[in-house]
């Protein structure tokens, strides 16, 4: 009886590996089939005076659309006068209304990546550049924090997904907030960051 109860979990084990490598190659094909070309200025590059990094906003071709980890890639290709780009950092409220003010017309009513995400195995998070959002005093999170209640780090919605959570900017009514997504979401816009040089 012990022998079959063995063999039964690891029936159930093989089936459930195997699944999940196949919902990560479908993945991997919907990631090279959305993306055909590269992203499109929506804006100028504008320098933000209290970080010292100028910000762009993209989008990607109509009709297309692009993860978090698409962005991300997208993001790293972009160059503008030497600074190589990356999914946008926000750590300070000088930051944040910089990019209201500037942003809330070409971004009103939609959601963009930026460079934001939850770690599923400690629930912290991390910027980009690697800091920790627990290092800074400002957040501007929406009302719920999830973009809805199922959105969560269990195994099941993870199969064959990198481990993390990604953050998107929500915009509007000319406000800006910040929105936990699930990690198979599609936006087709990003908002990057050139930061500045190290010193």
């Amino acid at each position: 009886m012990r022998i079959l109860s063995l063999m039964i979990v690891m029936s159930w084990m093989l089936f459930t590996s195997l699944q999940a490598n196949a919902q990560s190659e479908a993945w991997a094909k919907q990631d090279a089939a959305s993306w055909h070309s590269p992203p499109i200025a929506r804006t100028k590059p504008i320098l933000d005076p209290s970080s010292g990094s100028y910000y762009q906003l993209y989008y990607i071709e109509s009709g297309s659309k692009m993860d978090w980890w698409i962005a991300q890639r997208a993001s790293n290709e972009l160059l503008y006068n030497g600074r190589r780009g990356q999914l946008a950092t926000i750590k300070s409220g000088d930051t944040h209304f910089f990019l209201m003010s500037n942003f809330s017309v070409p971004t009103k009513g939609g959601k963009f990546w930026i460079g934001l995400r939850m770690s599923c195995a400690t629930k912290g998070f991390t910027w980009e550049d690697g800091h920790k959002l627990s290092e800074q005093q400002f957040s501007a999170w929406t009302a719920n924090l999830y973009r809805n209640e199922k959105v969560s780090c269990h195994p099941g919605s993870l199969a064959g997904a990198p481990p993390y959570l990604p953050v998107s900017l929500v915009s509007s009514d000319n406000s800006f907030r910040w929105e936990i997504s699930g990690p198979r979401k599609w936006y087709n816009g990003m908002l990057v960051e050139f930061p500045k040089p190290a010193e």
